[in-house]
């Protein structure tokens, strides 16, 4: 269980409805990241920018502020929660839409929608982003709507 008191981070991988195509946005902090394809997400402040709406809700803004694509908190799914390379828990997320085609840099991190495929070729990516692509091509990512930290 993680305290309240530790940092939580968010991060969604967006995929087109038919599963070709997915976000990524080339980070630029923090360091262990810096440089690589990652999904667009951020700090997860539930008392700050959040007030008190839920992690889901926290994912669909963090993803908006950051490609201008919006979704509902409800378009999306937890995967699971992991501790990241700067130490501290990252809670996963992925969600089908096609609006994240329309998805575009609104930050000073580069955003790019790109095929499945590519990423899956690609070596500057963070360590979970082909184990991702791969269970949700092959249809074997959960529909979790519930979290468990």
């Amino acid at each position: 269980m993680i305290s309240a008191m530790t940092d939580l981070y968010v991060v969604g991988f967006g995929f087109s409805s038919n599963y070709s195509h997915v976000v990524a946005i080339r980070k630029k902090r923090p360091p262990p990241i810096a440089g690589l394809l990652c999904g667009p997400g951020g700090l997860y402040e539930p008392n700050a920018r959040d007030k008190g709406k839920g992690i889901f809700h926290a994912i669909a803004s963090e993803f908006e502020e950051e490609t201008g694509a919006h979704t509902e908190p409800e378009d999306w799914y937890y995967i699971r929660t992991i501790i990241g390379a700067n130490g501290k828990p990252v809670a996963l997320f992925w969600a089908e839409n096609d609006v994240f085609l329309t998805a575009r840099t609104k930050t000073d991190e580069p955003v790019s929608v790109l095929t499945c495929n590519e990423i899956l070729q690609r070596q500057d990516t963070v360590e979970v982003f082909h184990e991702i692509v791969t269970m949700v091509v092959e249809n074997r990512m959960p529909r979790l709507k519930k979290l468990e930290i």
